[in-house]
């Protein structure tokens, strides 16, 4: 692992443990087994650093769920249940990724100028949404309403999933979940 691998997985790590705001930079460094000077010298500064892992998180969120927007073999509603089945899996399987992205979203490391690299990522999307909506297979929304709706309801069913001991329930609750998410936009 590279030494940018690795200050991603410690930030990950510790912030899981004792917050965003609760992880010291020095720390990150030991437990990633670089110099300050190292940490510093990729992220000049700790929000440089939260938004660094906040986007690469997201960066592979979103790529995960678009993946299957260009199957040629399957319609684009197919692709469309696929991809937000993807999304909500995405997030319980990776607990600490959610846990740090809900934590940013409420902290002062949610900036403006994160919003903007947020909103160009999720510009990824647009072609998908607009396909959906040409082909009839989603509902004419504007495409800032479709994709904080939708990307909230994928955020709220998975921390259902994960809060939810039950292996049963939790299978019930991503199919219920999944159903009330598309309903909402077919």
């Amino acid at each position: 692992m590279n030494s940018l691998d690795r200050i991603f997985s410690a930030t990950i790590d510790l912030s899981y443990e004792t917050g965003v705001n609760g992880t010291a930079t020095a720390r990150i460094a030991r437990e990633a087994k670089v110099a300050n000077g190292t940490l510093f010298h990729h992220f000049p500064t700790k929000k440089d650093l939260v938004e660094y892992c906040y986007m690469r998180i997201q960066e592979d969120y979103v790529w995960n769920m678009i993946g299957f927007l260009d199957l040629p073999s399957h319609t684009t509603r197919k692709q469309l249940k696929k991809a937000i089945k993807t999304a909500i899996d995405y997030w319980v399987r990776n607990p600490k990724y959610f846990v740090f992205t809900q934590r940013v979203n409420h902290s002062q490391f949610y900036s403006e100028r994160l919003q903007k690299k947020l909103s160009k990522l999720q510009l990824s999307l647009q072609h998908a949404i607009n396909q959906g909506i040409q082909q009839k297979a989603i509902r004419k929304l504007d495409h800032h309403v479709m994709t904080s709706l939708l990307f909230k309801a994928i955020y709220d069913v998975a921390q259902l999933i994960m809060d939810t001991p039950d292996k049963t329930k939790q299978i019930e609750y991503r199919e219920q979940g999944f159903s009330f998410i598309w309903a909402a936009i077919k």
